[in-house]
């Protein structure tokens, strides 16, 4: 009855055991599986960055502080299981001994000699193996403890990269910060000179266009005037018929060259009105490319 009762206990234990291992081991590998995912740091998204290296160094703690409970789960059921097998292991010795009494007086008449010696046998067998299980127990206490010695490293390690990064990631956001200041001073200058350069192309554009007007009016005068001599001319021109040829091929030199005049003037003003259109347009449409 003592053997069965102690075979029951240590079956229990190890079954215990069994799943206080079961559990560490999940608690590794998850703690293997969250050290093996680094947070994807993003310049652009400072945002997400935070979350994800918060949530990463939850997780870690989350499994430090389960894997710590799991070691004091299994050092309870250590200490218990060391306790029963101490009690056993006594309670065996004390029925070895006991035997070994009753043989030693002679009390053998009533059992074989052959049965208790193979009990014996089974008792050492059972005190070899409950030792063999002290140790391996021991054993499993000591891995959980590396276990955690290396999660705490790892949490130390982690916990220096969040700093490094966060560091970096305000150095970065600094510079941000003073580019984008300098391109706004940029687009202002660009914007003043925009407005000058438009002011100058219409105060240029007006003035050829009272230029383009004089001409014109001087034009007007001139066919005018040249109709006026025509009409002088066709009278007295029965006298001096010579000298009329030569006023009107004047005239008509003048006219030419005051129509050249004009169109040239209209194409310069045509032309000037394309390049304000386009040079405005291409200050606000590209107000940073020509920085």
């Amino acid at each position: 009855m003592l053997n069965q009762d102690a075979i029951h206990d240590m079956e229990e234990t190890r079954s215990r055991r069994s799943s206080g291992g079961r559990s560490a081991l999940s608690v590794q590998t998850t703690q293997s599986v969250t050290s093996e995912q680094p947070p994807d740091v993003s310049q652009m998204k400072s945002q997400l960055w935070a979350k994800e290296t918060q949530i990463a160094a939850m997780k870690t703690k989350i499994s430090l502080r389960l894997a710590k409970f799991n070691l004091s789960e299994n050092k309870k059921e250590f200490d218990q299981y060391k306790e029963k097998a101490q009690k056993i292991l006594q309670a065996k010795e004390k029925l070895v001994d006991s035997l070994k009494s009753e043989q030693n007086v002679g009390d053998s008449a009533d059992r074989p000699g052959h049965l208790l010696q193979a009990e014996l046998e089974e008792m050492r067998v059972e005190r070899d193996l409950a030792r063999a299980d002290l140790e391996s127990a021991q054993l499993m206490v000591y891995n959980l403890r590396s276990e955690i010695d290396e999660m705490e490293n790892q949490l130390r390690e982690e916990q220096t990269k969040q700093t490094e990064q966060r560091r970096q990631y305000l150095e970065e956001k600094q510079s941000w910060h003073a580019t984008i200041s300098l391109l706004n001073e940029k687009v202002d200058c660009a914007r003043i000179e925009s407005e000058f350069q438009k002011q100058e192309m219409k105060r240029q554009s007006e003035e050829f266009a009272r230029k383009l007007e004089l001409q014109e009016a001087e034009l007007r005068k001139n066919v005018e005037d040249q109709r006026a001599r025509r009409r002088e001319e066709e009278l007295t021109r029965g006298s001096d018929g010579l000298s009329l040829g030569e006023r009107l091929l004047q005239k008509q030199i003048e006219l030419e060259e005051a129509l050249r005049n004009n169109q040239i003037l209209a194409l310069k003003l045509e032309r000037l009105q394309v390049y304000q259109l386009y040079y405005i347009n291409y200050l606000f449409i590209c107000p940073c490319s020509h920085l």
